[in-house]
C-alpha cells in the first residue's frame, strides 16, 4: 500500500501544472532554468547540448509538457523516472549503428546556475555563491562581497560588524542590507562606519545584490540598492531523495587566523517537511600588517601587529519549512550571532590605542507564508514578517577626558512584507504584475553608566550621539513587465514612500558662571525638544531592455528613490566626549531623493572559443544624483552672538549642491570546464560639488550673525565626510580543473587606486592611501565525493595596503596562509 502512495505522488508531481518563464536560448541554458522553475532533476552526462537551441516556453503546463516543448527543436529524448526526474539522452543516427552509454551527472544547483542569473537580469545585479565563499576563506564579512563590481565596504578590522557602500553610498539606511530578507538597520555613531551588520559568513548559502533603485521589495527608504545575505538551509545540504545530511567546515591557519569552522545539518523525513541546523565558532587573534612597500613616511604604529584586531564569536541557525498544501508553505527561522572583540575608540583605523571591550549580539527571527505555483497564474503569494535585535555592550576604559563607562547601544527593528505576482500570457506577449506593501518600524535604546560614584562625565557623550527615538517607514509599489516575444522587455514600477520620525532629548544653551567659591563654577543650562516629522513621496522606475540576437541584451533605466532621515540623523544631542564640542538635532532635515541613469548590456556567449564553453559578460555605466544630501556640518547654535572661534557645534545638514554619484561597472565570467576565470572592474566618479548648507537649522535669537560655516567658499572643512571609495578597483581570478576535476587551482588579483578627493579627517595621511595591488592562491581537492581539503595564500607578497574604514583608513592584512577540510555526510 505504501508503495502504491509512493507511486501516486510520483504521477502527482509529474502532471501538477507549473508557471514557466523560459526565454527562446541554448538548449543548455534553458534546461537550468527548466530545473530551477520547476524543482525537478535533469540527468544527462556527456551529451552535447551546444548544436540546439530551445524555443521560447511560457504560461502554466505540466513538467513534461514544458520539457517536451524545450527539446522539441532538438534530437534530444528523456525518459521519465521518479516523477520529476528525467533521464536525458540523444535519439540514434539511423546512419549510425553504434551505441553509447552516458554517464549519468547532476546538474541542478551548480555554480554556473547561480552565477546565470546575473547576466540574465536587466539592471545591476550580482551574486555570491557559496563556492566563491570557500575559496579564499574570508577574516570578516567585508571579504565576502568584494569580488561584486560597484560594492565595497568599510569596516573596522577591529569589529566584527559590516558597512556595505554601494556605487559610493553607504550607512543610514542608504543601502538596505538584510539577512534572509530581514532588515539589518543597526547604528552607532563613531570615527569609524555607522550602519554596521553582523553576520558569520560560515553560515551563509551565498549573497543576492541589485544596485540602484529598486521598486518592489527591499527599496522602502533605500537609494543605493539592495544587499541580502542567504543563510544556509535545507536545498544547500541535501540531494534530491536524501532525507538527512550535513557538512562539517574546519579552518586554520596562521597570522592570527586560529579557527573558523561550522557543523550544518538537515532532515528532511517527508517530501513536505524540512528541519536545519547550524553552529559556527570563529577564534582571530591580532594580525600582522603587511610588510613589502611600507610607505618611508608612514609612522611606527602603523607597522607589525595590528592591535585589537582578534575576536572570538559564536553563530547558530534554525530553520524548518512545512509545504501543508500543494502549493503553500510556511517557513520559520532563527540566525543568531554572538562577538567578542576590542577597539581602539580613539582612531579604529591607524593607531592602536585600546579604549574598550565589547560584545556584540544579533538575533533575527523570520516567518514566511508562501501560496502559488500552481495552475492559477493569477496567484504567487508571498507573505514575512521579522524582528531584528542587534546590541552592542561596550566597557569604555576611561582616558584623560572621562572616567570608566560602561555603554549600550540597541537596535530594534520589526517589519514585513507582502507581495503578488499575477502573470497574463497572451499570443504575442506576455504580462506580469509585481504589487504589494512593505514596512519597517525601528527603535533605539542607548545606555551610558560611569563606574565611578564622583564622576563629572556626562552620560550623552554616549547616548546623545547615538539618540533613543522611533522610525516608522512603509512603502506600496507595484511593478508591471511586458515582454514581447523573446526581444522587447519594458519594466514600469512606482512605489510610494512614507515616514515618521519621533523622539525627544535636549540641547545644550551655555554656561553661567556660580558665584565665587560655588563648584562646579559653571551651571550648564539645556532646552528640552520633541521632534516629530512625517513626509512621503513618490518614486517612478522604467526599464527597456532589447535583445536583437540570442547572445545580445541592451537595456537602459531610469529610477528615483527616497531615503528619511535616520534617527541619529534627526535627534543627535549630547557632546563629543570631553565637552570638546556638542551636537544639536535637526527636525526640519529634507529626505534625500535620488535620480538615476543607467544603460548597459549583457552578452552572454557559448561555444565561443572552445566547444562546450561560456563566455558571459555585463557592463553597466551609471549616473546617480542626490538631492538634500546629508553630512554633519559645523554649525551656528541659537545663542551663537557671534562666529565662534573653533566649533560651538555640530548638526545633520542638506547639503544645497546635488552629490553625484558616476561609474563604469563590468563583470565578467568564462568557463571552458578545464579553465575558467572572470574580471570584476569598477570605475568610480564622485562629485560633492561645493557644498553649502544651512548654518542655522535651530535658528538664532541675535538675528543670525554672519558666519563662514555653510558657506562654501568661505569654510571648506565645515562638514564631515567618509572616506571615497576608490576610483579604479579590478579583482580578476583564473583557475583550472585537473585530474577529472579533483584537483582545482586558483589565483586571484586585486588593485585599488584611491579616489583623489578624500575625507577631511586630519588623521588620514598620504602615505596611508597609495594604490596597491595584492595576489591570493588557492587550491582544492576532492578527496572523495563528500570530502575536499583546500588550500589558501592570502596576500601572497605580503604587501602592505590600506582598507577603507569610516572616516579614515585601516592596514590590511600580510600574508596569510590558511588550510581546511569540509566533510559531507
Amino acid at each position: 500500500m505504501a508503495h502504491a502512495e509512493d507511486e501516486n505522488s510520483q504521477v502527482t508531481a509529474a502532471q501538477a501544472r507549473l508557471t514557466f518563464n523560459i526565454p527562446a536560448q541554448s538548449l543548455e541554458s534553458a534546461l537550468k532554468l527548466f530545473a530551477r522553475q520547476s524543482g525537478g532533476q535533469l540527468i544527462y552526462g556527456g551529451l552535447d547540448l551546444s548544436p540546439y537551441q530551445a524555443p521560447t516556453v511560457r504560461g502554466s503546463m505540466t513538467y513534461v509538457e514544458a520539457l517536451s516543448r524545450l527539446l522539441s527543436s532538438s534530437r534530444i529524448e528523456f525518459r521519465l523516472r521518479d516523477g520529476n526526474v528525467a533521464v536525458l539522452r540523444e535519439r540514434p543516427d539511423p546512419s549510425v549503428q553504434e551505441s553509447h552509454t552516458l554517464q549519468q551527472v547532476n546538474v541542478v544547483g551548480t555554480f554556473e546556475e547561480e552565477r546565470e542569473r546575473v547576466y540574465q537580469t536587466p539592471g545591476s545585479a550580482g551574486v555570491v555563491t557559496r563556492e566563491q565563499i570557500d575559496r579564499l576563506p574570508p577574516r570578516n564579512t567585508s571579504d565576502v562581497v568584494e569580488n561584486v563590481s560597484g560594492v565595497y565596504t568599510s569596516q573596522s578590522r577591529q569589529n566584527p560588524g559590516v558597512s556595505v557602500n554601494v556605487r559610493g553610498m553607504q550607512d543610514f539606511g542608504r543601502v538596505t542590507v538584510m539577512v534572509d530578507g530581514a532588515r539589518q538597520n543597526f547604528q552607532k555613531s563613531g570615527h569609524g562606519s555607522n550602519g554596521l551588520v553582523y553576520v558569520d559568513p560560515e553560515l551563509l548559502s551565498g549573497v543576492d545584490v541589485f544596485k540602484g533603485p529598486v521598486s518592489t521589495v527591499g527599496g522602502a527608504g533605500s537609494i543605493a540598492g539592495t544587499v541580502n545575505f542567504k543563510t544556509l538551509d535545507a536545498d544547500d545540504l541535501l540531494e534530491e531523495g536524501e532525507r538527512a545530511g550535513g557538512r562539517l567546515n574546519l579552518n586554520s591557519g596562521d597570522n592570527g587566523y586560529h579557527f573558523a569552522g561550522s557543523l550544518a545539518a538537515a532532515f528532511r523525513p517527508t517530501d513536505n517537511f524540512d528541519m536545519t541546523a547550524a553552529i559556527s565558532r570563529k577564534n582571530l587573534g591580532d594580525y600582522e600588517r603587511g610588510a613589502r612597500g611600507i610607505p618611508d613616511d608612514s609612522p611606527d604604529y602603523m607597522h607589525g601587529v595590528s592591535q585589537f584586531t582578534g575576536q572570538e564569536q559564536w553563530s547558530g541557525l534554525f530553520k524548518t519549512r512545512w509545504r501543508f498544501a500543494p502549493d503553500q508553505s510556511l517557513e520559520f527561522s532563527y540566525v543568531g550571532m554572538r562577538a567578542d572583540y576590542s577597539e581602539s575608540y580613539q582612531d579604529t583605523s591607524l593607531q592602536d590605542n585600546q579604549r574598550g571591550d565589547n560584545e556584540a549580539r544579533t538575533d533575527t527571527l523570520t516567518a514566511h507564508y508562501h501560496q502559488g505555483g500552481g495552475e492559477n497564474l493569477l496567484l504567487n503569494l508571498n507573505a514575512s514578517l521579522y524582528y531584528t535585535l542587534t546590541r552592542v555592550n561596550e566597557k569604555r576604559w576611561g582616558s584623560n577626558y572621562y572616567d570608566d563607562f560602561a555603554v549600550e547601544y540597541e537596535t530594534n527593528t520589526v517589519g514585513g512584507t507582502l507581495t503578488n505576482r499575477s502573470v497574463f500570457p497572451f499570443k504575442r506577449f506576455d504580462l506580469a504584475l509585481d504589487y504589494g506593501t512593505e514596512f519597517y518600524y525601528d527603535w533605539t535604546d542607548p545606555q551610558a553608566q560611569s563606574q565611578s560614584d564622583d564622576s563629572q562625565s556626562s552620560s550623552e557623550w554616549f547616548t546623545g550621539a547615538t539618540p533613543e527615538g522611533e522610525r516608522w517607514v512603509s512603502s506600496v509599489f507595484t511593478e508591471a513587465t511586458f515582454q514581447h516575444d523573446d526581444w522587447l522587455k519594458l519594466i514600469a514600477g512606482l512605489r510610494y514612500d512614507w515616514y515618521q520620525i519621533k523622539g525627544d532629548g535636549r540641547i545644550f544653551n551655555g554656561l553661567i558662571p556660580n558665584p565665587e567659591g560655588v563648584r562646579p563654577p559653571y551651571t550648564r543650562m539645556y532646552t528640552n525638544f520633541d521632534v516629530e516629522r512625517h513626509a512621503g513621496a513618490f518614486a517612478p522606475k522604467l526599464t527597456l531592455s532589447l535583445s536583437p540576437y540570442r547572445w545580445l541584451e541592451i537595456y537602459a533605466s531610469y529610477g528615483e528613490g527616497l531615503r528619511p532621515p535616520a534617527i541619529t540623523e534627526s535627534l543627535l544631542s549630547g557632546a563629543h566626549v570631553g565637552n570638546m564640542f556638542f551636537y544639536y538635532p535637526n527636525p526640519g532635515l529634507e529626505e534625500e531623493r535620488s535620480r538615476n541613469w543607467e544603460i548597459g548590456t549583457n552578452l552572454k556567449w557559448d561555444g565561443l572559443l572552445a566547444r562546450g564553453d561560456t563566455l558571459r559578460t555585463k557592463i553597466a555605466w551609471f549616473d546617480s544624483t542626490v538631492e538634500n544630501y546629508m553630512v554633519q556640518g559645523a554649525i551656528m547654535t541659537p545663542v551663537d552672538e557671534k562666529q565662534p572661534n573653533g566649533f560651538s557645534g555640530f548638526a545633520f545638514v542638506n547639503l544645497d549642491d546635488d552629490v553625484r554619484f558616476r561609474g563604469l561597472e563590468l563583470e565578467t565570467d568564462y568557463d571552458a570546464g578545464w579553465v575558467f576565470g572572470g574580471v570584476s572592474y569598477t570605475r568610480m566618479l564622485i562629485d560633492m560639488g561645493k557644498g553649502g548648507y544651512d548654518p542655522f537649522p535651530l535658528g538664532s535669537i541675535y538675528g543670525y550673525p554672519d558666519t563662514v560655516f555653510g558657506d562654501p567658499n568661505g569654510y571648506n572643512g565645515g562638514y564631515v565626510w567618509y572616506v571615497l571609495p576608490p576610483r579604479h578597483r579590478v579583482l580578476a581570478n583564473l583557475g583550472v580543473r585537473l585530474f577529472n576535476r579533483k584537483l582545482t587551482l586558483g589565483t586571484q588579483f586585486r588593485y585599488e587606486r584611491p579616489t583623489d578627493a578624500q575625507s577631511d579627517a586630519g588623521w588620514v595621511s598620504d602615505s596611508a592611501i597609495d594604490s596597491w595591488r595584492t595576489w591570493d592562491l588557492w587550491a582544492r581537492y576532492d578527496l572523495t565525493d563528500n570530502a575536499t581539503l583546500r588550500l589558501s595564500v592570502n596576500n601572497l607578497r605580503d604587501t602592505y595596503y590600506t582598507e577603507m574604514n569610516g572616516g579614515s583608513y585601516q592596514v590590511g592584512t600580510g600574508r596569510t596562509v590558511i588550510g581546511g577540510i569540509s566533510i559531507r555526510f
